[in-house]
C-alpha cells in the first residue's frame, strides 16, 4: 500500500506517490514514545529495589539452619556412625527421621532466606516438630530425675527453652507484618512478566511522511 507525500522544489509542491517500509512506520512509533519502555524499566527496577529482608528473617533462618538443622544432624550422625556406637542404641528408622528432619529443616530455612512463601511454612512445622521431640526428650529426662553436668535442672531448663525459642521463631514467621511483606514481595518478583506487547502496526497509507 502506497503512502502519499509531497516534495518541494523551487517553491513547487509536487504529489507523488511512493511506498513507505513498515520498519519504518514501526520506527516513527516508538520515536514518537519512546518514554514507554524507560518507564517500565524504572517500575521494575523500583519494585526489585523495594524487597529488603528483615533481621528477623535472617536471624530466624540462619538459627534454625544451624541449630535445628546443621548442628543436630551432624551429631545424630555422628553419634550413629561414631565411636559411640549409637547403632545399638538407635534404630535405622530413628536415624533416617532425624536425617530427613535436620536436612528438611536446612532446606527451608534456605527457601525461606530467599522468600519462598511454601518454605516460610515448611519451616514453621519442621521447626514445630523438632522442638516438641526436643522437650519431650528432656521432659522425660527430668520426670525420671536424670542428672545432666551434675545437675538435675538443666532438663527442665533445656525444656523450657525449647518451647521459647519455638515459641519466637514460628510466632515470628507466621505473625509479624514484615516477613509476610517480604515473602510476598519476593512471590512477585519471582512471578513470570507479562508477554511484550507488539509494536502498534501503523499502515502506510495513514502515514503522512515527506518524500524526498
Amino acid at each position: 500500500m502506497a503512502a502519499t507525500g509531497y516534495t518541494g522544489f523551487a517553491g513547487r509542491r509536487i504529489r507523488c506517490q511512493r511506498p513507505v517500509p513498515a520498519a519504518v512506520a514501526w520506527l516513527s512509533v516508538e520515536l514518537i514514545n519512546p518514554r514507554r519502555d524507560m518507564r517500565a524499566e524504572d517500575s521494575g527496577r523500583s519494585a526489585t529495589a523495594s524487597v529488603r529482608r528483615p533481621v528477623g528473617v535472617w536471624v530466624a533462618t540462619i538459627w534454625a539452619g544451624l541449630f535445628a538443622g546443621l548442628f543436630p544432624l551432624g551429631l545424630v550422625l555422628f553419634f550413629y556412625f561414631g565411636p559411640a556406637k549409637g547403632s545399638e542404641i538407635m534404630s535405622g528408622l530413628q536415624l533416617l527421621m532425624s536425617v530427613v528432619l535436620g536436612v528438611g529443616i536446612i532446606t527451608s530455612a534456605v527457601g525461606t532466606w530467599r522468600g519462598c512463601p511454601w518454605a516460610r511454612y515448611a519451616l514453621v512445622v519442621l521447626i514445630a516438630i523438632h522442638y516438641a521431640l526436643l522437650t519431650y526428650q528432656n521432659y522425660q529426662m527430668a520426670s525420671a530425675g536424670i542428672a545432666v553436668r551434675g545437675s538435675t535442672a538443666i532438663p527442665w531448663v533445656r525444656a523450657i527453652r525449647s518451647v521459647i525459642t519455638a515459641t519466637i521463631i514460628v510466632g515470628y514467621l507466621l505473625l509479624s507484618g514484615r516477613a509476610k511483606e517480604f515473602i510476598q514481595q519476593r512471590d512477585r518478583a519471582a512471578e513470570p512478566d507479562a508477554p511484550h506487547e507488539p509494536p502498534p502496526r501503523v499502515a502506510a497509507g495513514e502515514s503522512d511522511g515527506w518524500a524526498a
